[in-house]
């Protein structure tokens, strides 16, 4: 004999079911009794911010720092081959006292006299083509000032330099989670409410990604030893990142992932779970897409499987209709972006959010996981050049 409603209710209640903030119910209508049951979670998500324990957040600068390869004392540095005493310098070939300087072949009194040709101030003269300023000049193309000068295209500052500051920056940016959650922390998306599983992200050892973990045994995972339910709806964020002094040099997010999500049709139509990862250069009140990565898709959830087995909000889903990652990566990937120079701020964000839709007629959210997959796994996240 079905239960009743009200005695359902009261079920679930006396079972302690969790009801955070912001999570989906899947109801389902039990055939021929009409009966609405909410499943429950076997035990409530928690909230995990790690601190920046040792090595957290923390790679090395990249290459090109400010004494790169064309640094000040590169090959075209302030003393290089076009520096300010180089072969165009003051004394080079066309200098003061080179072959058109003051007293050369066309000097002060030579055939072109103080304004001839090549005098003083004629073509080769003092201020001539080859003269103290001419174009070997000290503010010569070559000169202190020219493209191998001291703040030319091989100077201190040039193409293949880089700024200390962001050098520095960039060595507390990198997570292995093997000293803790580092500051991720993960919450429910959508804002709705039900007693499900819509939140599982963990961070640990992880068993269903192959061989692991990428590295050590610690990794954040949205379930890590079991498939997934549907219609969980996720996101795992990233603590707020200093990226201010790197507002002029390019850098990347990297990190590495598996990913193994359901992918089916239902009423003629194809349907598959997944996720996405976005950026924000303002703490996290806006969010902007990566660029879509090699091999993407695009994320369809299914909200129902009619009336009798529907998500709770089935038309809220966020990540629904995004590009993001859809299918299984068969293994672990690395994954580089280049971070836009508007979110290179103070208050530099990265979340990955994922949802899965109604794979299965069911609900019984243990039941609904032998038919989804693995989820998504994140491992070694840093942010370099």
């Amino acid at each position: 004999m079905l239960d009743s409603p009200r005695r359902i209710h009261r079920l679930a209640r006396r079972q302690g079911g969790w009801a955070p903030r912001g999570a989906l119910a899947l109801l389902a209508l039990a055939s021929g009794g009409g009966c609405a049951v909410a499943q429950e979670l076997e035990e409530p998500p928690t909230l995990e911010d790690g601190g920046a324990g040792a090595g957290g957040w923390g790679a090395s600068g990249g290459g090109g720092g400010a004494a790169g390869s064309a640094g000040s004392s590169g090959s075209a540095g302030s003393s290089g081959s076009g520096g300010s005493s180089g072969s165009g310098g003051v004394s080079g070939s066309g200098g003061v006292s080179g072959s058109g300087g003051v007293s050369g072949s066309g000097g002060v009194s030579g055939r072109g006299g103080v304004s001839g040709s090549a005098g003083s101030s004629g073509s080769a003269g003092s201020s001539g083509g080859g003269g103290v300023a001419g174009s070997g000049g000290v503010a010569g193309s070559a000169g202190s000032s020219g493209s191998g000068g001291v703040a030319g295209s091989g100077g201190t500052a040039g193409a293949a330099g880089a700024s200390p500051l962001c050098d520095e920056a960039l060595r507390g940016l990198s997570a292995d989670f093997e000293a803790g959650a580092m500051g991720f922390s993960h919450g429910i998306l959508d804002g709705v409410t039900a007693n499900w599983p819509l939140d599982e992200w963990a961070l640990g050892s992880d068993a269903l990604a192959p061989g692991g973990c990428h590295s050590g045994v610690a990794c954040w995972g949205t379930n890590l030893t079991q498939n997934y339910a549907q219609c969980a709806r996720a996101e795992l964020l990233s603590p707020v990142l200093d990226l201010s002094s790197c507002a002029s040099d390019a850098v990347r997010l990297v990190f590495w992932h598996y990913y193994a999500f359901w992918q089916g049709s239902y009423g003629g139509k194809s349907y598959a779970d997944g996720g996405t990862v976005e950026l924000s250069g303002d703490g996290g009140l806006s969010w902007t897409p990566m660029a879509p990565p090699s091999g993407s898709g695009k994320i369809v959830i299914n909200p129902n499987r009619g009336l009798f087995y529907e998500c709770e909000r089935p038309g809220r889903f966020y990540v629904n209709g995004k590009q993001g990652y859809v299918g299984t990566s068969g293994g672990w990937e690395r994954v580089s972006v280049d971070i836009p120079p508007a979110l290179r701020t103070s208050q530099f964000r990265v979340r990955f959010a994922w949802s899965s839709g109604v794979s299965s007629s069911t609900a019984n959210a243990e039941a609904s996981r032998s038919a989804t997959a693995p989820g998504w796994t994140i491992d070694d996240v840093s942010v370099e050049r």
